[in-house]
């Protein structure tokens, strides 16, 4: 897709790039230390939380580290899979940079049903790239679909099956379980195609709308694993406390944010961008949990040896015991 978005043109590759450079496409964003709009500085401090949210409390990618064979093997994978994120990403940027800069310089038009930014590359793979090529693309684009989908499933399954169905049917027989596991990816495979066709008729692009639902979403859930990890007397009444002032906290964010555009507290109104409601949300569950781990400290906290001073330890055979039995 790249070198046909590079050499389709006639003004040739670097015509292409001269154009992507000057029209200010191919940038870091605004280097402002502005946190109301989408900065360089906002994306850099969003990133951060939400791929540490990923690689320390994620299910999908959780469930990855367990099947590795011991500890060095899974800080492996977390390690490459963090180096890749760099040119993959680069390449996606890229690939969306290019498909703009192809339409301006060749000065063919986009038909009215591409309004959306979205369109314009599976437009593009549409009409210019040979049928064989093509129909390849769209078996990969499926292809990677469904392993990155079968992989949310699969967790969403296992936690609703583990904590909820048992929870409430713990004489509950094998394949009762598996039954619910299924009936539960059915529920909610149903409910994506839902919300990809709502999202479909929607006037902003994928990717930013997911960036907006996961930061209001997961806002908390690094707080917590931070506040599990380091904070060896927080327990269950810190917990709880944290995350009870992280769900006010975002939901007072996310009603008035966007100048109050669902609630408008006037002077009162969330002065900053959707993804730093995460952001705080993270913040304010640590703080408020530790505040409360100091003045009401309890008898049963952090499992032992699951605490960062463990881990700097060498993670102790204790440790492993508790890990085998989470398991």
């Amino acid at each position: 897709s790249l070198a046909y978005l590079l050499f389709l043109p006639e003004q040739g590759p670097r015509a292409v790039l001269s154009a992507a450079w000057s029209s200010g496409k191919i940038s870091l964003g605004s280097p402002q230390f502005v946190f109301s709009k989408p900065t360089f500085a906002v994306l850099a401090i969003y990133g951060i939380f939400y791929y540490f949210q990923r690689y320390a409390a994620d299910q999908t990618v959780v469930q990855r580290y367990l099947a590795a064979r011991s500890d060095r093997e899974a800080v492996r994978g977390v390690v490459i899979g963090s180096l890749l994120c760099v040119p993959v990403w680069t390449l996606f940027m890229l690939a969306g940079t290019l498909c703009w800069t192809f339409f301006r310089i060749s000065g063919e038009r986009l038909p009215a049903y591409a309004a959306k930014a979205d369109q314009a590359f599976p437009y593009f793979i549409s009409h210019h790239i040979p049928p064989g090529l093509a129909g390849l693309f769209i078996a990969a684009l499926f292809g990677a679909a469904m392993a990155n989908l079968s992989s949310d499933l699969n967790a969403l399954s296992a936690v609703g099956v583990e904590d909820y169905f048992r929870v409430f049917r713990p004489q509950a027989s094998e394949k009762a379980r598996l039954s619910c596991a299924k009936a539960l990816v059915a529920a909610v495979g149903g409910l994506c195609v839902a919300v990809a066709t709502l999202l479909a008729h929607t006037n902003g692009t994928a990717l930013s709308l997911w960036y907006t639902i996961s930061a209001i979403a997961a806002g908390g859930l690094v707080g917590l694993f931070l506040l599990a990890f380091f904070v060896p007397r927080a327990g269950r009444r810190a917990a709880y406390a944290g995350i009870t002032a992280s769900l006010v906290f975002t939901a007072y964010a996310t009603l008035t944010s966007e100048n109050g555009k669902i609630w408008n507290l006037g002077h009162f109104n969330f002065p900053l961008h959707n993804y730093m409601i995460g952001v705080i949300g993270h913040a304010v569950l640590l703080t408020v949990g530790w505040l409360v781990s100091l003045l009401a400290p309890e008898s049963e906290s952090a499992a032992e040896g699951l605490t960062f001073r463990n881990f700097r330890a060498g993670m102790p055979e204790k440790a492993q015991v508790s890990i085998n039995r989470a398991v």
